[in-house]
């Protein structure tokens, strides 16, 4: 059942005869809202791929009914699989994919297709450094103190994550999103670990700061 849902085309999209024009707006706005609907590529690279080609012809956007899955259609890659979970189970948002993942292959192999999967490279994708697993672990997490820290982003180097701020309003109040360096040479589970355990010492620090305690970052080994 977490697994349903319907397929929206990305506006003025003829691809789905039953929406000749597309989505409507207020399923387009809903989208948005939640941070699942992407938009014409505009990057002068990714244009000279083609990736913008025909656009927004057979593009969309699959949402499950609990919106906690969903899938874009030919936004960069011919697909790429999202899931998501509130509070700190991440477990749980990996599981959810993990079974959509399967019952997309079965359906592709049922019909004698497949993803496309090199021995050497893992999945192979429009992005280069999605390259491997072409997985991205991301939490969200709330750090004012410690990312303002001296050698923040070097440790964050040395777990291995990559960090940002979710927009350059909430920035100040320290909300990050975390996500994992590494994709190629090690299985998902290791990435997956790489990010939690990232996050879990950074949240470390993070408390220690709040209790008045110094924190030396570049003595933190990894």
């Amino acid at each position: 059942a977490e697994l349903s849902g319907e397929y929206h085309p990305l506006r003025d999209s003829p691809s789905v005869p039953s929406q000749p024009s597309g989505m409507a707006a207020d399923v387009e706005a809903k989208l948005d809202q939640a941070g699942l609907l992407f938009t014409v590529p505009n990057a002068a690279l990714v244009l000279a791929s083609g990736t913008g080609r025909h656009w927004p012809d057979a593009r969309g956007v699959f949402l499950g009914a609990s919106g906690g899955f969903a899938a874009w259609i030919n936004e960069e890659d011919h697909l790429r699989l999202i899931s998501r979970q509130e509070g700190p189970d991440a477990a749980a948002a990996l599981r959810r994919l993990a079974r959509g993942d399967a019952a997309l292959r079965a359906g592709l192999q049922e019909v004698g297709r497949d993803y496309a999967c090199s021995s050497r490279l893992g999945y192979l994708t429009s992005d280069p450094s999605n390259l491997g697993s072409a997985l991205r672990i991301e939490l969200r997490c709330k750090l004012p103190l410690v990312s303002r820290q001296d050698g923040f982003k070097k440790l964050c180097s040395r777990l291995g994550i990559v960090t940002a701020g979710v927009d350059d309003e909430v920035w100040q109040e320290g909300l990050l999103d975390v996500w994992n360096v590494v994709r190629l040479g090690s299985s998902e589970v290791d990435q997956a670990l790489v990010v939690v355990r990232g996050v879990a010492e950074l949240v470390r620090c993070e408390q220690a700061l709040e209790r008045g305690e110094a924190v030396d970052l570049a003595s933190i080994c990894c």
